[in-house]
Protein backbone atom coordinates (compact mmCIF):
# COMPACT_ATOMS: atom_id res chain seq x y z
CA UNK A 1 0.00 0.00 0.00
CA UNK A 2 2.80 2.43 1.09
CA UNK A 3 4.56 1.51 -2.63
CA UNK A 4 1.07 2.50 -4.52
CA UNK A 5 1.00 5.98 -2.36
CA UNK A 6 4.45 6.87 -3.13
CA UNK A 7 3.81 5.97 -6.96
CA UNK A 8 0.45 8.37 -6.68
CA UNK A 9 2.62 11.18 -5.45
CA UNK A 10 5.16 11.21 -7.85
CA UNK A 11 3.30 10.15 -10.97
CA UNK A 12 3.27 13.47 -11.83
CA UNK A 13 6.20 14.73 -11.85
CA UNK A 14 7.82 11.47 -13.38
CA UNK A 15 5.84 12.39 -16.31
CA UNK A 16 6.66 15.65 -16.24
CA UNK A 17 10.43 13.98 -15.83
CA UNK A 18 9.98 11.90 -19.05
CA UNK A 19 8.45 14.65 -21.62
CA UNK A 20 11.30 16.76 -20.25
CA UNK A 21 13.33 14.44 -21.56
CA UNK A 22 11.73 13.77 -24.69
CA UNK A 23 11.84 17.61 -25.27
CA UNK A 24 15.56 17.88 -25.16
CA UNK A 25 15.91 15.21 -27.41
CA UNK A 26 13.90 17.03 -30.22
CA UNK A 27 16.45 19.80 -29.47
CA UNK A 28 18.58 17.81 -31.42
CA UNK A 29 16.75 18.20 -34.99
CA UNK A 30 15.92 21.81 -34.24
CA UNK A 31 19.86 22.80 -34.08
CA UNK A 32 20.40 20.51 -37.22
CA UNK A 33 17.91 22.80 -38.71
CA UNK A 34 19.61 25.99 -37.27
CA UNK A 35 22.69 24.54 -38.64
CA UNK A 36 20.84 24.16 -42.41
CA UNK A 37 19.77 28.03 -42.39
CA UNK A 38 23.56 28.83 -41.20
CA UNK A 39 24.88 26.83 -44.12
CA UNK A 40 22.13 28.35 -46.36
CA UNK A 41 23.05 31.90 -45.02
CA UNK A 42 26.44 31.44 -46.28
CA UNK A 43 25.95 30.26 -49.57
CA UNK A 44 23.71 33.61 -49.62
CA UNK A 45 26.69 36.06 -48.66
CA UNK A 46 29.16 33.80 -51.09
CA UNK A 47 26.84 34.85 -53.91
CA UNK A 48 26.89 38.53 -52.69
CA UNK A 49 30.82 38.38 -52.71
CA UNK A 50 30.81 37.02 -55.99
CA UNK A 51 28.65 39.22 -57.46
CA UNK A 52 30.40 41.68 -55.99
CA UNK A 53 33.75 40.52 -57.94
CA UNK A 54 31.90 41.05 -61.08
CA UNK A 55 29.86 44.19 -60.38
CA UNK A 56 30.85 47.11 -57.96
CA UNK A 57 30.43 46.54 -54.45
CA UNK A 58 29.44 48.65 -51.31
CA UNK A 59 30.61 52.27 -52.60
CA UNK A 60 32.82 54.45 -49.88
CA UNK A 61 33.40 58.08 -51.10
CA UNK A 62 36.08 60.35 -49.76
CA UNK A 63 34.54 64.07 -50.24
CA UNK A 64 37.19 65.88 -52.80
CA UNK A 65 40.83 67.17 -52.03
CA UNK A 66 43.37 69.24 -53.74
CA UNK A 67 46.83 68.97 -53.96
CA UNK A 68 49.67 70.90 -54.90
CA UNK A 69 53.01 69.48 -55.20
CA UNK A 70 56.51 71.61 -55.04
CA UNK A 71 60.38 71.17 -55.64
CA UNK A 72 62.08 73.69 -53.27
CA UNK A 73 66.06 74.52 -54.41
CA UNK A 74 68.45 76.43 -52.64
CA UNK A 75 71.98 76.90 -52.15
CA UNK A 76 73.56 75.75 -48.76
CA UNK A 77 76.69 77.57 -47.37
CA UNK A 78 78.95 76.10 -45.60
CA UNK A 79 82.63 78.24 -43.90
CA UNK A 80 85.62 75.33 -43.61
CA UNK A 81 89.30 76.25 -42.57
CA UNK A 82 92.19 74.46 -44.47
CA UNK A 83 95.29 73.21 -42.87
CA UNK A 84 96.96 76.89 -43.71
CA UNK A 85 94.26 78.08 -41.48
CA UNK A 86 93.14 79.59 -44.62
CA UNK A 87 88.98 80.00 -44.52
CA UNK A 88 87.09 78.57 -47.33
CA UNK A 89 83.27 78.55 -48.31
CA UNK A 90 81.60 75.52 -49.85
CA UNK A 91 78.51 76.04 -51.77
CA UNK A 92 76.32 73.06 -52.49
CA UNK A 93 72.86 73.13 -53.99
CA UNK A 94 70.15 71.03 -52.43
CA UNK A 95 66.68 70.29 -53.22
CA UNK A 96 63.73 68.93 -51.68
CA UNK A 97 60.37 67.61 -52.82
CA UNK A 98 56.57 67.78 -51.14
CA UNK A 99 53.29 68.90 -51.64
CA UNK A 100 50.70 70.97 -49.75
CA UNK A 101 47.32 69.71 -48.98
CA UNK A 102 43.71 71.69 -48.90
CA UNK A 103 40.45 70.58 -48.24
CA UNK A 104 37.13 72.60 -49.46
CA UNK A 105 35.37 75.17 -47.57
CA UNK A 106 32.31 73.69 -48.26
CA UNK A 107 30.94 70.32 -49.67
CA UNK A 108 27.49 69.72 -50.81
CA UNK A 109 26.44 66.40 -52.10
CA UNK A 110 23.10 65.22 -52.92
CA UNK A 111 22.22 62.26 -54.45
CA UNK A 112 18.98 59.61 -55.21
CA UNK A 113 20.26 55.92 -55.38
CA UNK A 114 17.50 53.94 -57.29
CA UNK A 115 17.39 50.40 -56.18
CA UNK A 116 17.39 47.63 -58.10
CA UNK A 117 16.50 43.84 -56.63
CA UNK A 118 16.67 41.94 -59.68
CA UNK A 119 20.30 40.95 -59.70
CA UNK A 120 20.74 37.38 -58.21
CA UNK A 121 22.28 33.71 -58.96
CA UNK A 122 20.28 31.03 -58.55
CA UNK A 123 18.05 31.34 -55.67
CA UNK A 124 19.74 34.64 -54.34
CA UNK A 125 19.30 38.06 -54.40
CA UNK A 126 21.46 40.79 -53.93
CA UNK A 127 20.12 44.84 -53.52
CA UNK A 128 21.74 47.24 -56.05
CA UNK A 129 21.57 50.66 -56.83
CA UNK A 130 22.19 53.14 -59.21
CA UNK A 131 22.66 57.23 -58.37
CA UNK A 132 23.91 60.21 -60.20
CA UNK A 133 26.18 62.13 -57.42
CA UNK A 134 26.02 66.23 -57.65
CA UNK A 135 28.95 67.21 -55.63
CA UNK A 136 29.65 70.92 -55.71
CA UNK A 137 31.74 73.51 -52.90
CA UNK A 138 34.66 76.19 -52.95
CA UNK A 139 38.29 76.37 -52.13
CA UNK A 140 39.66 79.01 -50.45
CA UNK A 141 43.39 78.96 -52.15
CA UNK A 142 45.63 81.88 -49.85
CA UNK A 143 48.51 83.78 -51.62
CA UNK A 144 51.50 81.35 -52.72
CA UNK A 145 49.67 78.32 -51.63
CA UNK A 146 50.24 79.30 -48.46
CA UNK A 147 53.67 78.44 -48.48
CA UNK A 148 56.85 81.40 -48.27
CA UNK A 149 60.34 79.53 -47.59
CA UNK A 150 62.53 81.13 -45.88
CA UNK A 151 65.32 80.78 -48.27
CA UNK A 152 65.71 79.23 -51.80
CA UNK A 153 63.11 78.94 -54.79
CA UNK A 154 60.28 76.92 -55.51
CA UNK A 155 58.38 75.11 -58.53
CA UNK A 156 55.31 74.74 -58.62
CA UNK A 157 53.79 71.30 -60.12
CA UNK A 158 50.53 71.01 -61.37
CA UNK A 159 47.79 70.80 -59.01
CA UNK A 160 45.58 67.91 -58.47
CA UNK A 161 41.82 67.45 -57.53
CA UNK A 162 41.25 64.16 -55.92
CA UNK A 163 37.76 62.42 -55.70
CA UNK A 164 37.75 59.40 -53.56
CA UNK A 165 35.76 56.07 -54.71
CA UNK A 166 35.90 53.00 -53.38
CA UNK A 167 34.82 50.86 -56.44
CA UNK A 168 35.78 52.92 -59.80
CA UNK A 169 34.13 49.67 -61.62
CA UNK A 170 30.97 51.08 -60.81
CA UNK A 171 31.74 54.74 -62.18
CA UNK A 172 29.57 54.80 -65.60
CA UNK A 173 29.95 58.20 -67.02
CA UNK A 174 33.06 60.41 -67.93
CA UNK A 175 32.81 63.12 -65.53
CA UNK A 176 33.96 66.52 -66.17
CA UNK A 177 35.14 68.74 -63.48
CA UNK A 178 34.08 73.02 -63.64
CA UNK A 179 36.55 74.53 -62.03
CA UNK A 180 36.12 78.53 -62.16
CA UNK A 181 35.26 78.79 -65.04
CA UNK A 182 36.59 75.63 -67.25
CA UNK A 183 35.74 71.98 -67.54
CA UNK A 184 38.68 69.62 -66.94
CA UNK A 185 38.50 65.43 -67.76
CA UNK A 186 38.84 63.51 -64.79
CA UNK A 187 41.24 60.88 -65.14
CA UNK A 188 41.10 57.53 -63.39
CA UNK A 189 43.26 57.33 -60.07
CA UNK A 190 43.69 59.82 -56.97
CA UNK A 191 47.18 60.88 -57.64
CA UNK A 192 48.66 57.62 -54.82
CA UNK A 193 50.79 58.70 -52.46
CA UNK A 194 50.42 62.12 -53.06
CA UNK A 195 46.40 61.83 -51.27
CA UNK A 196 46.79 58.44 -49.87
CA UNK A 197 42.45 58.35 -50.82
CA UNK A 198 43.12 54.42 -52.68
CA UNK A 199 40.85 54.14 -55.80
CA UNK A 200 39.08 57.37 -57.34
CA UNK A 201 39.16 59.72 -60.11
CA UNK A 202 41.80 63.03 -60.03
CA UNK A 203 41.55 66.25 -62.23
CA UNK A 204 44.70 67.95 -63.37
CA UNK A 205 44.47 71.91 -62.58
CA UNK A 206 46.75 72.71 -65.23
CA UNK A 207 45.97 76.75 -64.60
CA UNK A 208 45.83 77.27 -61.58
CA UNK A 209 48.83 79.45 -60.34
CA UNK A 210 50.33 80.63 -57.32
CA UNK A 211 49.81 84.33 -56.89
CA UNK A 212 46.89 86.28 -55.28
CA UNK A 213 44.43 84.85 -53.08
CA UNK A 214 41.49 83.06 -54.29
CA UNK A 215 38.40 81.67 -53.73
CA UNK A 216 37.21 79.00 -56.83
CA UNK A 217 34.01 77.13 -57.13
CA UNK A 218 33.90 73.62 -58.23
CA UNK A 219 31.06 71.18 -59.11
CA UNK A 220 30.88 67.79 -61.27
CA UNK A 221 28.55 64.77 -61.45
CA UNK A 222 29.25 60.55 -60.96
CA UNK A 223 27.01 58.52 -62.39
CA UNK A 224 27.83 55.32 -60.23
CA UNK A 225 26.30 51.52 -59.16
CA UNK A 226 27.41 50.39 -56.16
CA UNK A 227 25.48 47.10 -53.96
CA UNK A 228 23.48 47.32 -50.59
CA UNK A 229 25.57 50.47 -48.56
CA UNK A 230 26.72 53.97 -49.53
CA UNK A 231 28.71 55.99 -47.49
CA UNK A 232 30.71 59.20 -47.24
CA UNK A 233 34.03 60.72 -45.54
CA UNK A 234 33.95 64.37 -45.00
CA UNK A 235 36.99 66.27 -45.97
CA UNK A 236 35.10 69.89 -45.80
CA UNK A 237 35.51 72.81 -43.65
CA UNK A 238 31.76 72.47 -43.60
CA UNK A 239 29.98 69.36 -45.29
CA UNK A 240 26.60 68.49 -46.24
CA UNK A 241 25.04 65.21 -47.57
CA UNK A 242 21.76 65.04 -48.72
CA UNK A 243 20.20 61.73 -49.71
CA UNK A 244 16.94 60.18 -50.61
CA UNK A 245 15.64 57.22 -52.09
CA UNK A 246 12.49 55.23 -52.01
CA UNK A 247 13.37 52.41 -49.74
CA UNK A 248 11.34 52.22 -46.18
CA UNK A 249 13.91 50.42 -44.18
CA UNK A 250 17.43 52.72 -44.28
CA UNK A 251 19.56 51.66 -41.60
CA UNK A 252 22.00 55.06 -41.02
CA UNK A 253 25.53 54.26 -39.83
CA UNK A 254 28.78 55.85 -38.79
CA UNK A 255 30.10 58.38 -36.57
CA UNK A 256 27.53 61.44 -37.31
CA UNK A 257 23.64 60.86 -37.40
CA UNK A 258 21.59 62.53 -40.28
CA UNK A 259 18.14 64.32 -39.68
CA UNK A 260 15.82 61.53 -41.79
CA UNK A 261 12.46 61.11 -42.15
CA UNK A 262 10.79 57.85 -43.27
CA UNK A 263 6.92 57.68 -44.87
CA UNK A 264 5.08 56.10 -47.40
CA UNK A 265 7.98 53.88 -48.31
CA UNK A 266 10.33 56.47 -49.05
CA UNK A 267 13.03 58.35 -46.88
CA UNK A 268 15.60 60.97 -47.13
CA UNK A 269 18.79 62.10 -44.87
CA UNK A 270 20.68 65.39 -43.84
CA UNK A 271 24.24 64.76 -42.60
CA UNK A 272 26.07 67.80 -41.77
CA UNK A 273 29.73 68.10 -40.48
CA UNK A 274 32.19 70.82 -39.19
CA UNK A 275 35.98 70.63 -39.02
CA UNK A 276 35.12 70.78 -35.07
CA UNK A 277 32.98 67.83 -35.01
CA UNK A 278 35.40 65.95 -37.58
CA UNK A 279 39.28 67.13 -36.99
CA UNK A 280 39.36 66.07 -40.59
CA UNK A 281 42.22 69.06 -41.41
CA UNK A 282 44.87 67.25 -38.74
CA UNK A 283 43.53 63.85 -39.38
CA UNK A 284 44.29 63.91 -43.53
CA UNK A 285 47.44 65.65 -42.30
CA UNK A 286 48.54 62.36 -40.35
CA UNK A 287 47.20 60.09 -43.38
CA UNK A 288 49.49 61.99 -45.76
CA UNK A 289 52.46 62.34 -43.69
CA UNK A 290 52.07 58.55 -42.15
CA UNK A 291 50.27 56.67 -44.35
CA UNK A 292 47.88 56.00 -40.99
CA UNK A 293 44.80 56.94 -42.03
CA UNK A 294 42.38 54.98 -39.80
CA UNK A 295 41.84 58.12 -37.71
CA UNK A 296 40.69 60.37 -41.12
CA UNK A 297 38.46 57.00 -42.61
CA UNK A 298 36.60 56.84 -38.91
CA UNK A 299 34.29 60.14 -39.77
CA UNK A 300 32.55 57.87 -42.31
CA UNK A 301 28.82 58.01 -42.23
CA UNK A 302 26.44 56.52 -44.61
CA UNK A 303 23.14 54.33 -45.27
CA UNK A 304 22.84 50.65 -45.63
CA UNK A 305 19.39 49.50 -48.16
CA UNK A 306 18.22 46.74 -46.16
CA UNK A 307 15.52 44.53 -45.57
CA UNK A 308 14.22 44.67 -41.84
CA UNK A 309 15.10 41.16 -41.37
CA UNK A 310 16.26 39.20 -44.23
CA UNK A 311 15.13 35.66 -45.09
CA UNK A 312 17.52 33.89 -43.01
CA UNK A 313 17.63 36.25 -40.05
CA UNK A 314 14.09 35.51 -40.25
CA UNK A 315 14.27 31.96 -40.37
CA UNK A 316 17.19 31.81 -37.69
CA UNK A 317 14.80 34.03 -35.28
CA UNK A 318 11.96 31.31 -36.24
CA UNK A 319 13.96 28.36 -34.92
CA UNK A 320 14.52 30.20 -31.68
CA UNK A 321 11.08 29.95 -30.74
CA UNK A 322 10.65 25.95 -32.22
CA UNK A 323 11.34 24.81 -28.32
CA UNK A 324 8.73 27.21 -27.23
CA UNK A 325 6.01 25.43 -29.95
CA UNK A 326 7.57 21.85 -28.39
CA UNK A 327 7.21 22.94 -24.72
CA UNK A 328 3.41 24.65 -25.17
CA UNK A 329 2.18 21.49 -26.85
CA UNK A 330 3.46 19.01 -25.03
CA UNK A 331 2.22 20.95 -21.80
CA UNK A 332 -1.09 20.82 -23.63
CA UNK A 333 -1.08 16.96 -24.00
CA UNK A 334 -0.20 17.33 -20.56
CA UNK A 335 -3.15 18.85 -19.28
CA UNK A 336 -5.38 16.27 -21.47
CA UNK A 337 -3.68 13.76 -19.84
CA UNK A 338 -4.51 14.64 -16.57
CA UNK A 339 -7.52 16.59 -16.59
CA UNK A 340 -9.83 14.43 -18.76
CA UNK A 341 -7.82 10.91 -17.47
CA UNK A 342 -6.08 10.19 -21.08
CA UNK A 343 -2.76 8.02 -21.03
CA UNK A 344 -0.91 9.74 -23.82
CA UNK A 345 2.20 7.19 -24.81
CA UNK A 346 6.10 9.01 -24.74
CA UNK A 347 6.17 7.36 -28.50
CA UNK A 348 3.06 9.55 -29.26
CA UNK A 349 4.70 13.14 -27.53
CA UNK A 350 8.02 12.02 -29.86
CA UNK A 351 5.78 11.70 -32.87
CA UNK A 352 3.98 15.03 -31.96
CA UNK A 353 7.39 16.61 -31.30
CA UNK A 354 8.83 15.67 -34.88
CA UNK A 355 5.93 16.84 -36.87
CA UNK A 356 6.86 20.39 -35.04
CA UNK A 357 10.59 20.26 -36.11
CA UNK A 358 9.13 19.42 -39.81
CA UNK A 359 7.47 22.40 -39.74
CA UNK A 360 10.84 24.65 -39.87
CA UNK A 361 12.40 22.08 -42.24
CA UNK A 362 9.41 23.12 -44.63
CA UNK A 363 9.64 26.52 -44.15
CA UNK A 364 13.65 26.53 -44.72
CA UNK A 365 13.11 24.63 -47.86
CA UNK A 366 9.98 26.70 -49.40
CA UNK A 367 10.79 29.95 -48.23
CA UNK A 368 14.02 29.98 -51.09
CA UNK A 369 11.67 29.17 -53.74
CA UNK A 370 8.05 30.82 -52.37
CA UNK A 371 9.09 34.29 -50.01
CA UNK A 372 8.82 33.78 -46.14
CA UNK A 373 5.28 34.71 -46.09
CA UNK A 374 4.20 32.07 -48.59
CA UNK A 375 5.97 29.63 -47.09
CA UNK A 376 5.11 30.09 -43.53
CA UNK A 377 1.34 29.66 -44.66
CA UNK A 378 1.96 26.49 -45.92
CA UNK A 379 4.34 24.90 -43.48
CA UNK A 380 2.37 26.07 -40.86
CA UNK A 381 -1.37 24.81 -42.16
CA UNK A 382 0.42 21.22 -43.25
CA UNK A 383 2.03 20.45 -39.83
CA UNK A 384 -1.46 22.00 -37.48
CA UNK A 385 -3.33 19.78 -40.49
CA UNK A 386 -1.12 16.37 -39.81
CA UNK A 387 -1.24 16.97 -35.95
CA UNK A 388 -5.19 17.37 -35.67
CA UNK A 389 -5.61 14.11 -37.81
CA UNK A 390 -3.26 12.25 -35.70
CA UNK A 391 -4.56 13.36 -32.43
CA UNK A 392 -7.97 12.65 -33.25
CA UNK A 393 -7.18 9.25 -32.65
CA UNK A 394 -4.69 9.66 -29.80
CA UNK A 395 -7.32 12.14 -27.55
CA UNK A 396 -10.29 10.16 -29.02
CA UNK A 397 -12.38 12.76 -30.22
CA UNK A 398 -11.86 14.47 -33.25
CA UNK A 399 -13.05 18.22 -30.84
CA UNK A 400 -9.83 17.09 -28.46
CA UNK A 401 -8.15 17.22 -31.36
CA UNK A 402 -9.28 20.15 -33.30
CA UNK A 403 -8.64 22.58 -29.81
CA UNK A 404 -4.96 21.60 -29.76
CA UNK A 405 -4.66 21.90 -33.45
CA UNK A 406 -6.65 25.50 -32.92
CA UNK A 407 -3.95 26.50 -30.04
CA UNK A 408 -1.02 25.26 -32.11
CA UNK A 409 -2.74 28.05 -35.17
CA UNK A 410 -3.15 30.44 -32.42
CA UNK A 411 1.18 29.95 -31.65
CA UNK A 412 2.05 30.31 -35.40
CA UNK A 413 -0.29 33.07 -35.91
CA UNK A 414 1.53 35.03 -32.77
CA UNK A 415 5.36 33.62 -33.77
CA UNK A 416 4.75 35.01 -37.30
CA UNK A 417 4.05 38.37 -36.06
CA UNK A 418 6.76 38.39 -33.40
CA UNK A 419 8.90 37.88 -36.59
CA UNK A 420 7.11 40.43 -38.78
CA UNK A 421 7.50 42.89 -35.90
CA UNK A 422 10.95 44.75 -35.27
CA UNK A 423 10.21 47.24 -32.39
CA UNK A 424 7.54 45.54 -30.61
CA UNK A 425 8.73 41.98 -30.96
CA UNK A 426 10.10 41.72 -27.36
CA UNK A 427 6.72 43.76 -25.99
CA UNK A 428 4.49 41.03 -27.86
CA UNK A 429 5.88 38.00 -26.46
CA UNK A 430 6.51 38.95 -23.24
CA UNK A 431 2.29 39.78 -23.23
CA UNK A 432 2.08 36.35 -24.78
CA UNK A 433 3.68 34.56 -22.83
CA UNK A 434 2.51 36.16 -19.52
CA UNK A 435 -1.50 35.64 -20.65
CA UNK A 436 -0.42 31.99 -21.48
CA UNK A 437 1.12 31.87 -17.92
CA UNK A 438 -2.10 32.98 -16.22
CA UNK A 439 -4.43 31.36 -18.45
CA UNK A 440 -2.92 28.22 -17.16
CA UNK A 441 -2.81 29.16 -13.61
CA UNK A 442 -6.37 29.95 -13.63
CA UNK A 443 -7.81 26.75 -15.26
CA UNK A 444 -5.23 24.51 -12.90
CA UNK A 445 -5.41 26.36 -9.98
CA UNK A 446 -8.35 23.50 -8.05
CA UNK A 447 -6.48 20.40 -9.58
CA UNK A 448 -5.23 18.11 -6.93
CA UNK A 449 -2.05 17.24 -8.58
CA UNK A 450 -1.07 14.92 -6.06
CA UNK A 451 -4.27 13.42 -7.17
CA UNK A 452 -4.55 13.82 -10.40
CA UNK A 453 -2.62 10.66 -12.10
CA UNK A 454 -3.69 7.58 -9.97
CA UNK A 455 -7.34 8.16 -11.63
CA UNK A 456 -5.62 7.82 -15.09
CA UNK A 457 -3.02 5.00 -14.16
CA UNK A 458 -5.61 3.00 -12.47
CA UNK A 459 -8.44 3.40 -15.69
CA UNK A 460 -5.29 3.00 -17.77
CA UNK A 461 -4.61 -0.42 -16.13
CA UNK A 462 -7.85 -1.75 -15.46
CA UNK A 463 -8.98 -5.22 -16.90
CA UNK A 464 -11.88 -4.55 -19.74
CA UNK A 465 -14.84 -6.02 -18.67
CA UNK A 466 -15.96 -8.97 -20.30
CA UNK A 467 -17.51 -8.93 -23.43
CA UNK A 468 -16.95 -5.40 -23.85
CA UNK A 469 -14.14 -2.69 -24.50
CA UNK A 470 -12.54 -0.74 -21.35
CA UNK A 471 -14.53 1.50 -19.89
Amino acid sequence: MQKKTFGQRFFVLLKLVGIGAIALVLAIPLGMVRNLISERAGAKDEVVRDIARTAADAQRLVLPVMVVPYTRKWVEATETIDEKLNKKVVRVERSESGNLQFLPEQVALSTRPVLDSSKHRGLYQVLTYSAALDVKGRFAIPKDFGYVPAEGKVSWGVPVFAFGVSDPRGIKNSPLLKWGGAELPFAPGTAGDLTHLGNGISAALGGLQAGAAQDIDFSFTVEMDGMERVSFVPTGRETRVSLAADWPHPSFFGKFSPKSEVKAGKFSADWQTSFFSTNAKQAYASCVGTAKCDEFMANEFGVSFIQPANLYQQLERSTKYGFLFIGLTFAAFFLFEILKSLAVHPLQYGLVGLALAMFFVLLVSLSEHLGFAVAYAIASTACVGLLVVYLAAVLGTWQRALGIGSLLAGLYGVLFMLLKSEDYALLMGSLFLFALLAAVMVGTRRVNWYAAGPAAADAAAAPAPEGGLPA
